[in-house]
């Protein structure tokens, strides 16, 4: 019979040897951990930061874009308007309406905003009394058949003029006919002016 060989206990100073190396293992893998933590932070708050910046910097662009769109376009109106007056025998300080405010006060009497089915926006065609540019006369699209205005005044329904059926097409003709003597009475009272609309 083999005698069994008796393994010797770990003596107390090598257990706690080891339980200080697992812990000095333990703790240099924490601060691996904590240094990649912060790595990733560091890194994340540089992205943040980066993506603020270049949306900054994209809102300012828009920003300048669109002051220099406004101010070409309110050039244009003023060219416009000055070049209507001048074809109207009409000098720049011969305007019907002196202020925004009493052209929008004859227009609330004498032109009450009709209501138009399937016209989305009529300030496009006529005098708009809510203008925050508070323009006098305004430069307006002239509406000048019911194709036309069915292409520009009703986008969201999306059929080809050719697929109007011919009722809707004459509804079409009635809404054009009655939005342009309206525009040709707001013309002659010197509240708005034209934009041919194109194709």
């Amino acid at each position: 019979m083999t005698p069994r060989i008796l393994r010797r206990a770990p003596s107390e100073s090598t257990l706690h040897k080891k339980n200080m190396e697992l812990r000095q293992d333990k703790l240099a893998l924490q601060e691996q951990i904590r240094v990649i933590v912060k790595d990733a932070e560091n890194h994340i708050d540089w992205l943040e930061r980066k993506y603020d910046d270049l949306a900054m910097e994209f809102q300012e662009s828009l920003m300048r874009k669109d002051k220099e769109l406004e101010e070409k376009d309110n050039m244009i109106e003023r060219l416009l308007r000055e070049k209507n007056q001048i074809t109207n025998g009409q000098n720049s300080s011969s305007i019907a309406f002196p202020t925004f405010e009493d052209a929008v006060k004859y227009v609330k009497v004498r032109f009450p905003l009709p209501q138009i089915e399937k016209v989305d926006d009529l300030n496009r065609y006529l005098f708009n009394v809510n203008d925050e540019k508070r323009v006098n006369p305004q430069l307006k699209i002239r509406v000048s058949s019911g194709y036309h205005l069915y292409r520009h005044a009703n986008r969201a329904d999306g059929k080809a003029w050719e697929d109007v059926d011919e009722e809707e097409k004459s509804e079409w003709q009635k809404r054009y006919k009655q939005i342009a003597r309206i525009q040709g009475a707001q013309v002659k009272a010197g509240l708005i002016f034209h934009k041919e609309m194109k194709n």
